[in-house]
């Protein structure tokens, strides 16, 4: 360790980069957003949604009604065994209307997961490997409860993003990404932990919709980040992958 470290470190400050990313989204009194409503400006209400307006739009089947949490609850568990049945299209539809999807007629912004702020700083985007879909990459449009297909990258190869084998073996791969501004622009640097927080709701929510439809998931958090980003076009600044799940049948 060089000597302004060991200098840092016996002045009890950050020296790693993840105790400096602590300290730099410590809560200040000036970051919680805690302005009276009618002081907030537009950019704090205004619930952002992204759509690729130019691509094809595929209509998802209307979901079903319910299932039972407790027993959910009581099965749910990372799998990592895949089954070679191909996941439906009514089975998506439920996964993300449930799992991410706008689930309240009276308000047109309420998902099934918490956010800071109401900001909704994710994205969804999906990579179909054996789905009733095409195989390709397509994004969820949660205003419409549809899918936009996107241009495949050629020669997508899953080894290049992640170093486990078995995430090829994969039906579905959803990937979660944050555009970050949404919520940083109202809470600052704090608001990163809270699209980080987000993010695990969301994948639980994932996690227990599809233990509830017999699919087997796994969240994965060791993934290359630029190549991910590379597939879906994105500057991985602006917005970026944050978390990955791995989908299928369960055998």
């Amino acid at each position: 360790m060089n000597q302004s470290k060991r200098i840092a470190q016996l002045l009890n400050k950050p020296v790693s980069l993840s105790q400096k990313f602590n300290e730099q989204t410590k809560a200040k009194k000036n970051n919680f957003g805690n302005q009276p409503p009618k002081q907030w400006p537009k950019s704090w209400k205004t619930v952002q949604y992204k759509a690729y307006a130019r691509f094809p739009e595929i209509n998802l089947p209307t979901p079903a009604k319910t299932f039972a949490l407790q027993n959910v609850l009581k099965q749910r568990q990372s799998s990592r065994q895949f089954g070679l049945k191909p996941i439906s299209k009514t089975k998506l539809s439920q996964l993300l209307h449930y799992g991410a999807g706008l689930i309240n007629p009276q308000n047109n912004e309420k998902r099934a997961y918490p956010s800071a702020g109401g900001r909704y700083p994710l994205e969804i985007y999906l990579l179909s490997l054996k789905t009733e879909l095409p195989t390709g990459l397509y994004h969820y449009y949660i205003r419409n409860h549809s899918l936009e297909q996107l241009p495949m990258v050629e020669d997508l190869k899953i080894k290049d993003a992640f170093e486990e084998n078995w995430v090829s073996r994969a039906s579905l791969l959803i990937i979660i990404t944050a555009v970050f501004k949404r919520t940083t622009i109202k809470y600052g640097d704090r608001g990163y932990r809270y699209i980080l927080m987000e993010s695990g709701h969301l994948g639980q929510n994932l996690y227990l919709v599809g233990q509830s439809l017999n699919l087997g998931c796994c969240a994965i958090g060791g993934f290359v980040d630029n190549q991910i980003n590379q597939w879906l076009d994105l500057d991985g600044n602006q917005e970026s992958a944050i978390y990955v799940l791995a989908l299928g049948e369960q055998p």
